[in-house]
């Protein structure tokens, strides 16, 4: 025997492969449908890349002593880099995205700060109303008709083992 005691995965038995734990960010999502008529488009705000994400898997390992085999469970870290990206959906009418993409930038400002003011709940509502505002300023008159959903989603590599 030696000290100190190895736990490595043995040749004849691998403990079967677990399978990947659920991510703690809900899975559920809202996607805007277009009401006749009218288009949607998805406009990424901002993104952070190389956002890190770890977790902790329990893996069986073993180590034969004195002749016995002995296994147990041990926790194994892995990470996994991410691209963290803020977004808006916005359905209007056909024809309109020209229009609504040079409102984007300044809804989008208003909207951070909205953001960071109230917690991201705010963060929706804000940027329609600029945008909104922007539209009518430019004299479009269906700028109230527009339908504006805000989310964030990520972007993953596979999971690694450190």
């Amino acid at each position: 025997m030696t000290y100190p005691i190895v736990f490595a995965p043995s040749v004849d038995k691998i403990a079967p492969a677990r399978p990947e734990a659920p991510s703690k960010r809900p899975e559920f999502k809202i996607h805007l449908l277009p009401k006749a008529g009218h288009e949607c488009h998805r406009f990424r705000l901002a993104e952070i890349r190389g956002w890190p994400e770890t977790k902790v898997e329990m893996e069986q390992q073993c180590v034969t002593i004195f002749g016995h085999r002995i296994c147990t469970d041990i926790p194994r870290l892995y990470h996994r880099s991410c691209t963290l990206y803020a977004y808006v959906d916005v359905c209007y009418p056909a024809g309109g995205l020209n229009d609504v993409e040079t409102c984007i930038l300044g809804a989008a400002l208003a909207g951070a700060v909205a953001a960071v003011i109230s917690g991201g709940a705010a963060a929706g509502p804000a940027f329609k109303s600029a945008l909104e505002a922007c539209l009518l300023a430019k004299g479009v008159a269906w700028a109230s008709d527009i339908t504006v959903n805000a989310g964030s989603d990520t972007d993953c590599v596979p999971w690694h083992p450190v």
